[in-house]
């Protein structure tokens, strides 16, 4: 190979490496879009349960915090799923831009401007963090509760057994309830 055949431009060469750059971001895309839906679901469902562990029988504190998690997990998943229709629009007009340049050989200085290449581009960046601050606002609701459940056993462990019952929204036993504990014929599990 001479000099100059090596500093000719290797336009196959370029243009298989973009193929291929162009094929990983897809897949990662395509990997990331995914994981969001697959946590925030399952991050969604996860704060139900949190919510439910953290208000049994007593008020749980920073519910902001909680329903903001939900907020911002309903916005991961709906950025997501939007994305994939905006996707589709985006291609759709890229292919339109594709045969402009190179069939109808339009300057790219002429070339129309894809608007829902921008559009998906937030959308992909918006489902992230909105994921990530969900999942913080679950951890700082069940960190904030986690010394409310400490004090309310306390509470509970000074209560009357029919106490303890209406606390934990049991609702009232009756004497025919309590006598067969009292007596030591059946045992009962309040907490």
């Amino acid at each position: 190979m001479s000099d100059d055949d090596q500093r000719k431009p290797d336009w196959d060469a370029y243009d298989k490496y973009l193929d291929a750059l162009e094929s990983r971001e897809s897949s990662n895309t395509e990997a990331y879009d995914k994981a969001i839906l697959t946590l925030s679901s399952a991050g969604l469902a996860l704060s139900m349960v949190i919510l439910k562990l953290f208000s049994s029988g007593v008020e749980p504190q920073f519910i902001a915090a909680i329903i903001s998690s939900w907020i911002l997990f309903f916005i991961a998943i709906f950025t997501t799923v939007l994305s994939f229709l905006v996707a589709n629009l985006e291609i759709e007009v890229s292919e339109g831009l594709a045969k402009d340049l190179y069939i109808d050989r339009v300057t790219r200085d002429k070339l129309k401007k894809n608007k829902w290449s921008k559009r998906l581009e937030i959308l992909t960046w918006t489902s992230g963090p909105a994921f990530i601050l969900a999942l913080l606002s679950v951890i700082f609701f069940a960190v904030g509760n986690v010394g409310s459940i400490k004090q309310d056993n306390l509470i509970l462990d000074n209560k009357t057994l029919t106490e303890r019952a209406v606390l934990l929204g049991r609702g009232s036993l009756s004497i025919s309830d309590v006598k067969p504990i009292l007596e030591g014929k059946r045992s009962i599990n309040l907490i």
